[in-house]
């Protein structure tokens, strides 16, 4: 850890230093503690790149920032990120040692220490032994990193860096892509000459946002650490998320020529910061040893353009650096070809007695404990034969452990007794453990079941139900043993401990023959079943926290949260959500039950659960229309609703007290079965007692029917992809598509939901004459044809900022895109815009105008927020309340970390919804979260709401049109006087042109 070492001097640590253009000096650090930091040169050999194709190198050290330069576009965001950049580090390395008389190791910058103010870090204070300071001050304003999606604040930095060894520096290339603002590209090309100095500025931003705890235990523990796919997604960044990552957060801490990154390492802070990149890959590959030799990703950057996925066999090149090696070559860093290293830390002798002592001790309890565990299972069972194989085999290898420890310590001279004086004491210690264990001789069956497991794993089925933790019955389905969650998904310790009941299927997969089925009843089962584990995601496109490897067609499975210490008897308000994701991608991950249930004032049980996604649920065509296979994905929830009818009383929850809830296209969805008192459904009682629509309804977006002319090109393009376009009727064709690779399912999918998603009607969509959705949802509510049931309907201020392009700039372009979304505007319709959302570009006092990114952003953002779920939520709420059904309204308006220029916008929420500790500002987590759990338990947000939270008035319009008064809703803010009551009064004029029946109908709303 290169700041410990800083300290103690323990371990060398080189410093590259720049005195003239055509020799590379080593600053080393000498090993001890307490010793002088000394400063040795040794010139490093001109450039050895082709002088043609890099004219502007000019040392040993330019080579390596043009090799990284060169292939940047091919070693981020692809599958070969950390082993190249792990063989770039021992290249340089190696070229430290043999060509600069280095002897030392290369340090890792360990980010965690001085992040809250790295200018205090002596590695880069500007101090004798650092590698430079900050930059002079150079005003600007500020920097971008994550490929332009994290605005970062200009820092006391920006010139040139004027202190320390690296004082003066020149940077003979670069800089290609610069992040810091005023800074320009190398005009005549990446590799030409442009000597120019070292540009730093320093800046916490990134690393208090982004180099946290919770950060780290999710790539290491965590989520992210499930597999090499996620650990590199999240380490590199989420950038249309706005999240930076570590390893972005780390060269735009720095920032100047570190922010650039192409040219990064012409300062040497690079290696620095790489080396602890590398040893989170140690550390995960340690802890994770299925995940330790995976390769995942493709070889383009971000999959940009599409290419195949990267392979073991992939060479490795680093042109005039080192020999070419595999990927496969570079994962195991002990096979000594070409790598032979471990991450460690000081090897200053009395650290390391201090450490092995530790070691030892801990080695030692851990001995008495195995010594006494063994013993307790002797006790226990009359497999007398089979365990004394199991005890004399424990101790061999305990005692072959310990003696191998031993020997290889580094003891001090005066010490070397030490090393028997310890074997003594385990001699002693290890048969007096034993003696404890079988004196024990523990009566209790959950006892005797846990000391026995190992030789009766197989008897789990038959075991009995006392030894099960909250055994539940469902009846004509089977038993299933539960298990505790005390962490939140983010790893934060819950407030209590909850009850739950994890990935249990609720209907028989839908696989093979049953693909684009129905599902059905799941099939009932004898003994017992352990739900202790989350079931696997819908098929989707793989990503960091979804990887391939959790997902899988049989997925139709929930999880079961529990206010614990209630007895299963007291039946508890229930509140079943619906993940969002635009109907193509999501998961239980999309809401922390446990986190909710764990945080509610009252008792409650949560359901989550997964539907099909993209084509296996939605796929709209006349075929699967005829065939009555419309809408797969919403009658997998429906079944799933009909499931908490019928067995959530077993989980201890109340059927007759059961909340809908979701957000985005979970809140569509909750729109869907709302307003569906119709048909088989019509008089008949609803499968809940109260909704929450969280950003969206049933109007939220346009669902045509089969007919529509862009559903019937994407089901051509889905079965050409599939090869089954040339069936020769509808029978061979649907069986040709459930024969179909679940690979190119999810590829092509995914492609064509790229390929049109700028279209405001999506693929994969639910349909309009399908099941549950037979007349559009405006239609609906203005025939009064919904559940007459109390809900809540939200929105986000800035809903439509999180996806819109910021390239818009003219009038023409802002109708273009409205009309390409929804090709149902007429010239009637598009003039009309022109007035309700005046042109900033022609319009002095638009209230658009001054808009960041570009000059229509704003203005789209407002009539996409508008089309979508503003104007939506309030006919919800209308239509509701014109019904006599209580109805509360919300504006949320509270960020979570967005870039300003994205204000409040879509998602900014859904963190708050559960209470969470790390959202950005924790006390309105405890005010959103409670009036949602109140509502949940009580029917009313108010009753149960937060400390000095104001009354949540129900929403009471006064009329339709412009001449009544705005009915009241709830803003939740921090700021502006916080969380109040305030007037429904958005852009009212915009919302009755989206809201008129008329039109509302013929966009398919």
């Amino acid at each position: 850890m290169i700041n410990s070492h800083l300290e103690t001097q323990a371990d060398p640590i080189l410093i590259p230093t720049h005195q003239n253009l055509t020799a590379c000096s080593c600053a080393l650090l000498s090993q001890g503690a307490g010793t002088r930091l000394r400063l040795a040169e040794q010139a490093i050999a001109p450039s050895k790149v082709d002088s043609s194709a890099v004219p502007g190198a000019r040392t040993r050290y330019d080579d390596f920032v043009a090799i990284h330069i060169n292939q940047t576009l091919s070693i981020h965001g692809t599958g070969n990120i950390v082993t190249w950049h792990r063989y770039f580090l021992h290249s340089y390395e190696t070229a430290l040692r043999d060509e600069c008389g280095y002897e030392g190791y290369q340090p890792y910058w360990k980010w965690f220490k001085y992040r809250d103010n790295p200018t205090e870090n002596t590695l880069v204070d500007g101090s004798e032994y650092s590698i430079g300071g900050d930059g002079e001050f150079w005003e600007h304003n500020g920097s971008t990193a994550g490929m332009g999606s994290v605005k970062i604040p200009p820092g006391n930095g920006g010139g040139c860096v004027t202190n320390g060894p690296l004082a003066n520096m020149t940077i003979n290339i670069g800089p290609v892509r610069p992040g810091m603002s005023g800074v320009k590209a190398n005009p005549e090309g990446q590799f030409a000459y442009n000597p120019g100095c070292l540009r730093r500025d320093l800046s916490s931003y990134t690393l208090i946002k982004w180099m946290t705890a919770t950060d780290l235990i999710n790539i290491t523990l965590g989520d992210a650490s499930h597999t090499i796919l996620s650990f590199q997604t999240e380490l590199q960044g989420r950038f249309s998320d706005g999240f930076l990552g570590m390893h972005a957060a780390g060269y735009a801490a720095v920032g100047g020529e570190a922010n650039d990154p192409f040219s990064s390492p012409n300062d040497p802070s690079f290696f620095l910061h790489h080396a602890m990149v590398d040893c989170l890959y140690w550390i995960l590959q340690v802890l994770h040893t299925l995940q330790a030799d995976q390769v995942a990703g493709t070889i383009t950057i971000l999959d940009n353009p599409p290419s195949r996925n990267a392979v073991k066999e992939d060479t490795i090149s680093m042109g005039v650096l080192a020999k070419d090696v595999t990927i496969g070559h570079l994962i195991n860093t002990l096979i000594g070809r070409p790598l032979c290293y471990v991450q460690g830390s000081s090897h200053d002798t009395n650290l390391n007695m201090r450490g092995q002592l530790t070691a030892l001790l801990v080695l030692e309890f851990e001995f008495t404990f195995h010594s006494v565990f063994i013993s307790l299972i002797l006790s226990t069972t009359n497999n007398l034969i089979t365990l004394t194989v199991i005890f004399a085999c424990h101790q061999f290898f305990q005692g072959l452990d310990l003696g191998s420890r031993l020997a290889i310590a580094q003891w001090p001279p005066h010490g070397r007794w030490w090393p028997y004086l310890l074997a003594v004491i385990f001699g002693i210690s290890s048969p007096l453990a034993v003696a404890v264990g079988l004196m024990a001789k523990p009566e209790s069956p959950e006892i005797q079941l846990i000391m026995t497991g190992p030789l009766n794993w197989h008897k789990l089925q038959a075991a009995p139900r006392s030894c099960l933790r909250n055994p539940v019955t469902l009846e004509g389905y089977g038993t299933f043993g539960g298990t505790t969650i005390g962490l939140s998904y983010s790893a934060q310790k819950l407030p209590v401990t909850v009850d739950a009941w994890l990935g249990i299927d609720f209907a028989t997969q839908p696989v093979g023959a049953a693909r684009f089925s129905p599902a059905t009843w799941p099939e009932p089962f004898e003994g017992v079943k352990l739900a202790t584990r989350y079931g696997k995601a819908c098929i989707q496109q793989a990503t960091a926290s979804l990887p391939i490897e959790v997902q899988d067609e049989a997925c139709l499975n929930f999880n079961v949260y529990r206010t614990p210490g209630v007895p299963l008897d007291q039946k508890l308000p229930v509140l079943v959500w619906i993940h969002g994701g635009a109907f193509v991608i999501g998961s239980y991950k999309s809401f922390d039950g446990a986190a909710f249930a764990a945080s509610s004032k009252e008792p409650i049980v949560v359901v989550s659960f997964h539907y099909r996604l993209n084509s296996l649920g939605f796929l709209p065509s006349q075929l699967f229309h005829d065939e009555g296979l419309s809408n797969l994905g919403i009658r997998d929830q429906r079944l799933l609703l009909e499931f908490v009818q019928k067995h959530i009383g077993a989980f201890g929850g109340d059927a007759e007290a059961v909340t809908l809830g979701g957000r985005s296209a979970g809140a569509h969805s909750v729109g869907i079965h709302y307003f569906h008192n119709y048909g088989d459904d019509e008089g008949s009682k609803p499968l809940f007692a109260r909704a929450i629509h969280q950003s969206g309804s049933v109007t939220s977006r346009a669902f045509p029917n089969v007919t529509y002319p862009l559903y019937q090109q994407q089901y051509a393009e889905y079965t050409s992809f599939l090869g089954c376009d040339t069936a020769e009727d509808d029978s061979s064709a649907l069986a040709c598509l459930r024969a179909a690779d679940i690979d190119d399912i999810r590829n092509v999918s995914t492609s064509i939901f790229l390929k049109h998603n700028a279209a405001v009607t999506w693929p994969w969509q639910p349909v309009q004459g399908g099941p549950l959705f037979e007349k559009p949802g405006s239609q609906s509510g203005h025939d009064g044809t919904f559940f007459h049931v109390p809900t809540i309907t939200s929105t986000v201020t800035d809903e439509g900022k999180a996806y819109l392009p910021g390239n818009l700039e003219t009038n023409d372009e802002f109708l273009g895109y409205l009309h390409n979304g929804s090709p149902a505007l007429d010239e009637n319709d598009l003039n009309l815009l022109e007035v309700l959302y005046p042109d900033p570009a022609t319009i002095e006092d638009s209230p658009f105008a001054n808009s960041p990114n570009s000059t229509q952003y704003d203005r789209l953002a407002a009539a996409w927020s508008d089309y979508a779920y503003l104007c939506p939520s309030q006919e919800t709420a209308y239509r509701v309340a014109s019904a006599g059904v209580s109805v509360w309204k919300v504006r949320f308006n509270t960020n979570n970390r967005f870039p300003a220029w994205q204000g409040i916008p879509h998602t900014a929420d859904t963190r708050y919804t559960w209470d969470e500790k790390t959202t950005q500002y924790p006390e309105i987590s405890h005010v959103y979260h409670a009036y949602l759990a109140s509502f949940v338990t009580a029917g009313d947000p108010n009753v149960h709401r937060f400390k000095d939270s104001p009354e949540w008035p129900t929403y009471k319009p006064n009329g339709y049109g412009l001449e009544v008064a705005p009915a009241k809703q709830l803003v939740v803010q921090p700021v502006e006087g916080g969380t109040q009551v305030e007037d429904d009064d958005i852009r009212r004029e915009a919302c009755l042109f989206w809201r008129d029946p008329e039109r509302a109908g013929r966009l398919n709303k």
